[in-house]
């Protein structure tokens, strides 16, 4: 499917959910200033714009290495998640047909602007100049808060990113499009048929809606975050561009990378929104349900 230059309402809704994030964040840091600026003005990052950008490219750097070495530091329960992980998609491999054929009769009643805007909010160009609209914001007007939540998302795209590109080469799966079974693979093969596995699309939108997310308490504001995340994840099925299996990893491996990347932060007190305890913040518990022509992910905060 070919898809043309992007209208205005679709910029309008990148420009609505930015706006928002940073009238919320403004609030927020009015709320705790007397904490945060007291201990960011005499933090590494404080200084020029010059020195605040090295410093984040570090974190960016350090945050990427923490990352993709986080099976080094794995203890029992980790290899017990990751084994449920690996059995789960297992699983999930069984319901791939049913899904594919469900969600690409769907498509076919859904305006063609919900198809689009997912797709948008997926494709790599259009994903990170919203990225870094949002580092910039916060790098230029001294807003500490958003400047980190840049951060995070850069550190969890590029990881999530790399992860998807070699997982994509190395399994070579085919798309539910290429008409060849779900279970068809053809590793390193140079067809975009066959590069099914993971969603990159579903990678780069869960990333920013989940870390979005992450910088509210309200429950209902992090639901619509979450909303908003599923769209192009749902619109890849709709059309018949991925299986179920590839974006479930996919949205997976961007929670890990975000998670890890809000870890590293945290654990070494990047930033001084880190040095500040939150008595709201609070983890999120997923659980998987699979029935009948019935599948659910459910996230409880």
């Amino acid at each position: 499917m070919k898809f043309s230059s992007a209208k205005p309402w679709l910029s309008g809704i990148f420009i609505f959910v930015f706006s928002v994030f940073c009238r919320a964040q403004q609030r927020a840091a009015l709320q705790d200033s007397i904490h945060v600026d007291t201990l960011a003005t005499n933090t590494p990052e404080a200084g020029s714009l010059g020195h605040r950008f090295a410093y984040d490219m570090g974190s960016i750097y350090k945050g990427a290495l923490f990352t993709f070495s986080g099976p080094a530091r794995w203890g029992k329960q980790d290899a017990v998640i990751a084994g449920a992980s690996v059995a789960g998609t297992g699983l999930l491999l069984l319901a791939d047909n049913t899904v594919a054929t469900y969600f690409r009769e769907q498509g076919e009643k859904v305006p063609y602007g919900w198809h689009k805007a997912g797709w948008y909010m997926g494709k790599p160009q259009y994903n990170y100049a919203f990225t870094f609209g949002v580092y910039a914001t916060g790098l230029i007007f001294k807003n500490e808060k958003i400047r980190r939540t840049g951060v995070v998302i850069i550190t969890a795209a590029t990881t999530g990113g790399l992860l998807q590109t070699v997982l994509k080469q190395v399994t070579g799966r085919a798309r539910p499009g290429a008409n060849v079974g779900h279970l068809t693979f053809d590793p390193f093969s140079k067809k975009e048929a066959y590069h099914s596995f993971p969603s990159g699309h579903a990678i780069l939108s869960t990333t920013v809606f989940y870390a979005l997310s992450k910088q509210f308490t309200n429950p209902w504001v992090k639901a619509g975050f979450y909303t908003a995340g599923l769209l192009t994840p749902v619109s890849r099925m709709w059309d018949n561009a991925h299986w179920i299996t590839d974006v479930a990893v996919g949205a997976g491996i961007s929670i890990l990378c975000v998670e890890s990347a809000e870890h590293f932060l945290k654990k070494n007190e990047r930033y001084a929104a880190d040095r500040v305890h939150d008595p709201h913040d609070k983890k999120i518990s997923w659980s998987f349900s699979a029935g009948y022509k019935t599948i659910g992910l459910t996230g409880t905060f």
